[in-house]
């Protein structure tokens, strides 16, 4: 709030030296009040899900196959969750944060979904994770304020984990091979006709679509946003 900025800003003040010029001492000012305003967050949402393919071996096969894949899931979200602990579990003390500091480990919990907002076949998971960790220093229990930097570099390696073990446990259980793409990494289900897939990615199709409008002037084609904020874009059209 402004009393916060202010008073930030008379401790920065009183560090400058004596002799700091009055352009010195603006840019104080300036830098503190037009910082970008900082909320704390109660926790972070961790999505992941497999790949379309997966899903629809889910949704169209029986209660055997259901409950296999559904199993291979859950095992992808444990492997998640254990990466998440071993690189993204930390705190940081000192000034400005200088030191990092590992912790006691996550508090989360999982919640399951079997499909999209479009009522595709789509099962994801929702991993929240507090963003208290806590820590024990010379026998005293402090709960701190999670590294949301190391938590957030975490994340990308927690979805690769997930998806490999995905995988894996579904080729263990059931037998099922992945291949790439035509002209993509992305491993779908061999055997799956890429048009079924098409036909129930219809909320890809939405934010593709929303994201494309947002990027360009429908009249000119020409670009509005800046391709460097192109990830805020598409998670703002998630929404």
């Amino acid at each position: 709030d402004d009393d916060a900025r202010q008073a930030a800003v008379e401790k920065a003040w009183k560090a400058l030296p004596e002799d700091a010029t009055y352009e010195q001492i603006a840019q104080v000012w300036l830098r503190i009040w037009t910082a970008p305003e900082r909320h704390p967050v109660a926790g972070f949402d961790v999505t992941v899900s497999p790949v379309k393919s997966v899903s629809l071996l889910w949704a169209f096969g029986d209660d055997r196959v259901k409950r296999e894949v559904m199993a291979s899931h859950h095992d992808g979200v444990r492997a998640a969750l254990e990466h998440l602990r071993a690189h993204g579990a930390f705190t940081r003390l000192g000034t400005n944060g200088i030191v990092q500091v590992d912790t006691d480990g996550l508090a989360a919990a999982v919640f399951d979904h079997r499909m999209s907002r479009e009522k595709d076949p789509q099962l994801h998971s929702h991993i929240i994770v507090s963003s208290k960790v806590r820590v024990v220093r010379d026998g005293r229990e402090t709960w701190l304020a999670l590294d949301s930097k190391a938590f957030y570099q975490a994340t990308i390696g927690a979805r690769i984990a997930y998806e490999r073990a995905v995988e894996y446990q579904l080729g263990r259980r059931l037998g099922v091979r992945f291949a790439a793409r035509a002209g993509s990494p992305i491993r779908e289900i061999i055997g799956f006709d890429p048009r079924a897939i098409l036909h129930y990615s219809k909320r890809r199709g939405a934010v593709e679509a929303e994201l494309s409008s947002r990027h360009s002037d429908p009249t000119t084609g020409r670009e509005w946003i800046p391709t460097g904020r192109w990830r805020r874009s598409a998670q703002d059209a998630t929404l």
